[in-house]
């Protein structure tokens, strides 16, 4: 019993520093780089920052917006099949990108690309 009063005791954790997550996203909005955001908030860690973020990000935070660029892709459609499309978009005063995009875009969306192939494949 009397070694266990000997024992020095342990040193306490040091605390960690706590940030303004309003700051950290007001200033991932203007577009700075997490290094410099960490900097003038006082985080010892880019990472520290990038997580205030992530979280935020999963909450909905419109501030929280990633910077990657999304991935686009680009389909050619021959001369046909946009002539066929035409009049669909000037009826509905759509650029002929649009119209494929939405038709595109409400395919993939309604889940109906088995039901519009019609080609007996299931995902």
């Amino acid at each position: 019993m009397n070694a266990m009063m000997d024992t020095p005791r342990r040193q306490p954790k040091p605390r960690r520093r706590m940030i303004d997550h309003n700051t950290v996203l007001d200033l991932w909005a203007q577009g700075l780089p997490g290094h410099e955001i960490a900097r003038l908030v006082g985080a010892n860690r880019t990472n520290t920052v990038l997580m205030a973020v992530r979280k935020a990000r999963l909450k909905g935070d419109p501030r929280a917006a990633s910077r990657l660029p999304r991935k686009k892709w680009t389909v050619n459609i021959d001369e046909n099949l946009g002539e066929l499309l035409v009049p669909h978009a000037k009826a509905r005063k759509l650029s002929m990108e649009a119209l494929c995009y939405r038709l595109l875009a409400d395919v993939v969306e309604g889940n109906l690309v088995n039901a519009v192939l019609d080609d007996g494949v299931s995902t």
